[in-house]
């Protein structure tokens, strides 16, 4: 059973959100995985977060578990539409250039305007 697999497993059912749970690490590769049951991701230049969600209360963490929802409240404020009562998301938040490419330096550069 890898890393991932047992930190999940621990999991109880009565775990009550918003509380970071230390994400598994991507695994880099050449070539997409053959056969059924396999998911992927394009790499895209930015910020990894968690969003907690449970009822109306929304947390940001970054990917070590810090708590980025003052700086990120907007976003946060925006998350709590989201229409479930509970749930943990994967993200990678982004800025994304006219032709769709991301752009690293102008998320650093907007983040630190507090845009």
């Amino acid at each position: 059973m890898n890393d991932c697999k047992r930190r999940l497993a621990r999991i109880r059912p009565e775990f009550m959100l918003p509380h970071f749970i230390q994400p598994c690490s991507p695994i880099p590769a050449n070539s997409v995985p053959a056969g059924e049951g396999w998911l992927h991701e394009l790499k895209l230049d930015g910020y990894r977060l968690q969003v907690a969600k449970d009822g109306p209360e929304v947390r940001l963490y970054s990917r070590r578990g810090h708590d980025w929802g003052k700086r990120l409240a907007a976003l946060a404020e925006a998350l709590q539409a989201i229409p479930v009562r509970s749930a943990i998301l994967d993200a990678e938040l982004c800025l994304l250039a006219p032709d769709g490419t991301s752009d690293f330096a102008g998320l650093q550069a907007a983040m630190g305007s507090g845009r």
